[in-house]
């Protein structure tokens, strides 16, 4: 059976091995299976159903399955969400390789397979059959119609109502109202809870899979709070009507959740991944911040204010050094800095607010 290299990768159908530079690739199952049908098959349409009766033969399994395992390759093979590098979407129908691949046997290496051109973000249509060439200008047209409408969300004055921009990011509604989110630091996913769970979506083509939360949490009380730098993973916690919870650490790869503290939740993970900011659950909650290591180790107490005062939205400054965070008092709200010690706080008076983030230069907003 031939090998197949594209880009750094190398893939051994038969020794069931994928290799980036030469270091094996975390890739089993079917998840390897779709892979190795998409590479075989590179330079042309492969429909869902086809996925379906060749990876799944003869198991009766949902369409969301094929969904789930080219997230799970797309994220491995470090697929570009605006240009995809390797798997290209065809909305609705299926999906096609379109990087260039060079394919290997024991007598002589074959030329790289030319790949189509490409059109937009959605790949290459130029492989179709002429059975799916009455169905290519109606996609190109879909396709071209969503470029405009990036353009149009990315170009609208300024002054456009936060809560349609707010939809269109966050996919909120008032039948499933959004908890929390974050984008993961390659800019490529979306994390989210909501009545339902955690989700994960592929922003570039709205792929979306649930991630699982770790045993007897309910879906409705997970909380997304931050990335890892790593993109892999969540920091999330749970947190029932008396302000109790749990904070974990939930991977996107399909690993077990592990759960850090029983009586916290978390703030954020820092710049470099090596530490957690959190508050505790119960007494003291929305009062005190933390800092532990990344395994949930070293606990140490930062800051600590009066009972008649409270404090949220908590963010690492870019250098990893500070701590900012919005302060309510009798008198009114402050959006507050301190070190890693609790000391040298600076302060700002402000008006209502609900967050803030740091901005690249250690201002805040």
């Amino acid at each position: 059976m031939p090998r197949y290299t594209f880009g750094p990768f190398s893939l051994d159908p038969e020794a069931r091995l994928l290799l980036r530079d030469g270091e094996p690739m975390p890739m089993a199952g079917k998840t390897l299976d779709v892979l190795v049908v998409l590479v075989q098959n590179r330079g042309r349409l492969v429909e869902k159903d086809e996925l379906l009766s060749r990876v799944w033969t003869g198991t009766i399994v949902e369409e969301a399955n094929v969904s789930q395992s080219i997230f799970t390759v797309r994220k491995i093979l470090g697929d570009s969400p605006k240009d995809h590098r390797y798997i290209a979407t065809v909305p609705g129908r299926g999906y096609q390789f379109v990087a260039p691949v060079q394919e290997l046997t024991s007598e002589a290496p074959q030329e790289p397979a030319s790949s189509p051109p490409r059109i937009g973000s959605f790949g290459s249509f130029g492989a179709f059959s002429r059975r799916h060439q009455k169905v290519a200008i109606p996609v190109i047209a879909v396709a071209v119609a969503a470029l405009g409408g990036l353009w149009f969300v990315l170009h609208r004055p300024a002054k456009a109502p936060a809560e349609l921009v707010e939809r269109r990011l966050t996919f909120n509604s008032s039948a499933s109202p959004l908890d929390s989110a974050a984008i993961s630091p390659d800019g490529k996913y979306l994390a989210y809870s909501d009545p339902a769970g955690i989700h994960v979506r592929l922003l570039s083509t709205g792929e979306e899979r649930p991630i699982p939360t770790p045993a007897g949490v309910p879906a409705g009380l997970s909380v997304v709070d931050s990335w890892f730098p790593n993109g892999t993973e969540l920091l999330a916690h749970s947190r029932d009507a008396g302000g109790h919870g749990s904070m974990w650490v939930v991977s996107i790869m399909g690993k077990s959740s592990q759960e850090l503290r029983s009586d916290a939740a978390g703030w954020e993970v820092s710049p470099d991944g090596t530490r957690i900011a959190f508050g505790p659950t119960g007494t003291g909650s929305n009062r005190e911040i933390w800092v532990m290591d990344s395994h949930g180790n070293n606990p140490q107490k930062i800051l600590g204010l009066p009972a008649n005062e409270s404090l949220w939205s908590v963010h690492w400054s870019p250098d990893g050094q500070r701590l900012a965070y919005i302060r309510a008092h009798p008198g009114g709200q402050l959006m507050e800095t301190c070190d890693l010690k609790g000391a040298h706080r600076t302060a700002v008076v402000v008006a209502e607010v609900r967050s803030l983030c740091w901005l690249p230069d250690r201002r805040i907003v």
